[in-house]
């Protein structure tokens, strides 16, 4: 009887432990491995912001093409949308997304890697 309830406190300590480790982040892998570099994903979402953020939507139409997507943002006032293309940027693996306000003459707001 003492032997079973030692068994299962030992059980039940390395389930809690198996499940504890399970729910914890997964390392980054590195450009050689096929993965994006997460430095470099936020270096190219810092880049595009400061680059597009308070441009014309025009100029990034003419830039990019013609979005793939075009979406509105829920709970903001339906003058946002937000606009997804379908280019892959091949060294961060982002899929570039804007924010645009739709107002007299639409602007970029923000941009997203995905």
């Amino acid at each position: 009887m003492v032997l079973n309830f030692w068994f299962l406190r030992l059980s039940t300590a390395l389930v809690g432990a198996l499940l504890l480790g399970a729910c914890g982040e997964l390392p980054v892998a590195q450009r050689d491995g096929g993965h994006p570099n997460s430095y470099s994903r936020d270096q190219r979402e810092k880049s595009m912001k400061s680059s597009w953020n308070g441009r014309p939507y025009q100029e990034l139409v003419k830039t990019f093409g013609a979005p793939r997507l075009i979406m509105n943002i829920p709970a903001r006032p339906s003058r946002f949308t937000v606009v997804v293309y379908e280019r892959l940027d091949t060294t961060t693996d982002c899929i570039d997304a804007f924010a645009v306000v739709q107002d007299t003459t639409p602007v970029v707001n923000d941009y997203f890697c995905r």
